[in-house]
């Protein structure tokens, strides 16, 4: 993102002072110009920088969304048993 007219990381707030920085540059879903503020920037110094925090965070949310057809069926027998519990506890 811009800020004061200088780049500044989305993640952690901190200057992005040159150019020649190591940094991501990600387009946002939302926007198709070449607009800096059409764009995400993302310290990428090493391997425990910004960058991967984000990516991991993000590939931690996109695996805990999608859940296995059999992890699926296994709850789904969970809670079909968790009801008849109830129903025998009420009858």
């Amino acid at each position: 993102m811009l800020r004061n007219g200088k780049t500044v990381c989305d993640a952690c707030n901190l200057l992005i002072d040159t150019p020649y920085q190591k940094h991501v540059r990600i387009q946002r879903p939302e926007t198709a110009g070449d607009d800096p503020n059409d764009f995400a920037h993302i310290h990428n110094r090493d391997a425990n920088d910004c960058w991967s925090r984000v990516r991991k965070t993000a590939q931690i949310h996109a695996a805990s969304k999608k859940l296995p057809q059999a992890d699926f069926t296994a709850y789904e027998k969970w809670q079909a048993q968790q009801q008849a519990k109830r129903a025998m506890g009420r009858a």
